[in-house]
């Protein structure tokens, strides 16, 4: 038999693991939100450039791969360029841990 608090973690689980997705959307929104904040001087001035919002967050998105598809003259190589810098200087990656291909 189990106990109350037991059984009430349970449940927890259950709903947790029921709503993960939207749970996991939500999770990932409020980590950009508050990550575009925290990082918000370090992004203002790239190369004396503003980025935008896409530009912001395709820079500060924590995956594994990463793939960047614009327009000539879009800001590409300034968002990769700032890409590796944040790695680096904001996370603390090592240069030679990453690989970018052009």
């Amino acid at each position: 038999m189990f106990s109350v608090s037991a059984l009430k973690e349970i449940q927890e689980f259950i709903a947790t693991h029921t709503n993960l997705e939207p749970l996991v959307e939500s999770w990932n929104s409020e980590f950009i939100s508050n990550e575009l904040t925290r990082t918000q001087q370090f992004l203002d001035d790239i190369d004396g450039k503003l980025l935008d919002e896409h530009q912001r967050t395709a820079i500060i998105v924590d995956e594994d791969d990463n793939l960047i598809v614009a327009g000539a003259g879009a800001g590409k190589t300034l968002t990769i360029s700032d890409k590796v810098k944040y790695l680096v200087e904001e996370l603390g990656i090592a240069p030679e841990e990453i690989l970018l291909v052009s």
